[in-house]
């Protein structure tokens, strides 16, 4: 077992809601045991000059350690699978 470090955040919708879900969808997608959290940041979006206005939300951040199996679990399966959780999420890349 090794032990990875994610850090979330999310400035869209029930921002608490999303980050529960994602720590969920991670533990058991990608089997983390042991898992800790650290408290939920509240964050100022870093825009630039000419972002529209309605970017400008705070985001919500979280880390979370776990333990994982490095075998099972390859850097490119753990890329492709926070994907997927983000799609499922409702994620919109722009």
């Amino acid at each position: 077992m090794s032990r990875i470090i994610f850090c979330l955040g999310s400035n869209v919708g029930d921002r608490n809601s999303y980050l529960t879900q994602a720590i969920n969808f991670l533990q058991i997608r990608l089997e983390l045991t042991n898992l800790r959290q650290s408290s939920i940041l509240q964050n100022r979006a870093l825009l630039l000059p000419d972002a529209p206005p309605e970017w400008n939300i705070d985001f919500y951040n979280i880390a979370i350690s776990a333990d994982i199996n490095l075998i099972t679990f390859a850097p490119l399966k753990i890329l492709k699978i926070i994907q997927k959780i983000e799609k499922d999420l409702g994620r919109i890349n722009r």
